[in-house]
């Protein structure tokens, strides 16, 4: 059954119709575009005879060629740039605390939790609700769970027809209905420290090069 890993035009796709609503092209499209109408006047006769008045150190040609990188460049830079920090296309990841308080909202603008103790909690725990819309050509997806330092992460059930493996803390679908679900995470912390002050919790997208689409900093 194939799977988001072998649809790389597909993604490309999903990429360039986000970019292309994005502000991002709504500005590089024009300043490039002004860019271009100075390589055709450069690139004209006319301007022969006014560039060495101007700038006498400058060759028609020099400006022109030097015009057309910035033109390209004007495209390919934002474009690159709303790649890396938006990437991936195929699928988007929101997370929000489950009975958040007002510290935890605070947190959230911050990609942070903090684990709670309680009447009812052997270690400080704390629980998320992860919604996730995959593209619609999606046939299959596996979802690892990591974390790092004395974090545990683990979803409190699969969502739709998916199962979960408990021994490889993945969720796997092997045939989506429905590429929008939702389901709740928790985190736990062990009481013991651990040394690491860094500490996260990962979800991975196993099909597509265990690439990192939610992390989570815990305080």
């Amino acid at each position: 059954m194939p799977s988001l890993e072998n649809s790389a035009p597909r993604r490309l796709w999903l990429f360039l119709k986000e970019y292309h609503k994005s502000v991002w092209f709504a500005y590089s499209s024009p300043i490039s575009s002004v860019f271009w109408l100075f390589t055709v006047f450069f690139g004209s006769s006319s301007s022969n005879k006014l560039l060495p008045n101007i700038l006498p150190f400058l060759t028609e040609a020099w400006v022109y060629y030097l015009l057309v990188i910035v033109a390209i460049g004007t495209y390919i830079v934002p474009a690159g740039v709303y790649w890396w920090k938006n990437r991936p296309f195929h699928v988007v990841v929101e997370w929000n605390p489950i009975e958040p308080d007002s510290t935890d909202h605070r947190l959230k603008r911050k990609n942070s939790v903090v684990p709670k103790t309680g009447e009812d909690r052997d270690a400080p725990t704390a629980k998320v609700l992860v919604t996730i819309i995959f593209d619609n050509e999606t046939e299959e997806y596996k979802l690892r769970f990591n974390s790092t330092g004395s974090l545990s992460v683990v979803p409190q059930y699969a969502p739709g027809n998916s199962v979960y493996d408990e021994e490889n803390n993945v969720i796997v679908c092997d045939n989506v209905e429905s590429s929008s679900f939702y389901f709740p995470l928790e985190i736990t912390k062990d009481k013991s420290p651990s040394g690491v002050l860094d500490q996260r919790v990962y979800m991975e997208d196993a099909l597509n090069g265990d690439m990192t689409i939610l992390d989570i900093e815990v305080v």
